[in-house]
């Protein structure tokens, strides 16, 4: 009995747990997918999280500003889409919902960030996970996407564009961008899901 006792405490166990979440999280879908994280898993991915310096140690507590994400992620008000590569996750995706401060009925999705592991750019990753940020939100009943991106970061500026994206302002060395998400782009998102779904 006693020997069932420490076996339950060990199955337990918060390590146990992430490991059994992280293990299952693999198995559940194919190793080179870009997949939706939902909020009972965001401890699989706070390193690249962490490393992409999404979290500035400087301005927050990692561990509460970790909690502020998941609190957003559990009321669907965050998304995070991560890219899988065999075992390792190599790019992620966040996702804000943004209320319109004109209406408190109308809102839309903001890329908060978008990071790619150093060794794994210029691989088209960073398209990818865009794509299916995009596909996700074209689900939803937002009329667009925003970001906002570096005035002097010219690769992102060419990649965003390259997807439609407008830019709107300037403000304070940064460049704001929007994407409309019009009805013959969702469509467009809808004959692509079906075409994959009879392939």
């Amino acid at each position: 009995m006693h020997h069932f006792k420490n076996y339950f405490q060990v199955l337990s166990t918060p390590e146990f747990i992430q490991f059994f979440n992280l293990i299952r999280f693999f198995l559940m879908d194919n190793l080179d997918d870009i997949v939706e994280i939902k909020f009972k898993d965001f401890d699989l991915v706070s390193d690249i999280i962490y490393e992409s310096k999404l979290i500035d140690d400087k301005l927050l507590d990692k561990q509460n500003a970790a909690l502020f994400i998941k609190n957003k992620m559990m009321r669907n008000k965050a998304k995070i889409f991560v890219k899988k590569h065999e075992d390792t996750f190599i790019a992620f995706i966040l996702l804000y919902y943004k209320v319109n401060p004109l209406s408190a009925i109308h809102y839309n999705w903001h890329i908060s960030y978008l990071y790619v592991k150093p060794d794994c750019r210029r691989k088209y990753i960073a398209s990818e996970i865009l794509e299916k940020c995009i596909d996700f939100a074209s689900t939803t009943k937002v009329n667009h996407i925003s970001l906002n991106t570096d005035a002097d970061n010219y690769p992102s500026h060419k990649l965003y564009e390259s997807f439609g994206f407008r830019r709107m302002n300037f403000i304070a060395n940064y460049y704001y961008y929007e994407l409309q998400l019009t009805q013959e782009l969702k469509i467009n998102y809808k004959n692509k899901l079906y075409d994959k779904n009879i392939t």
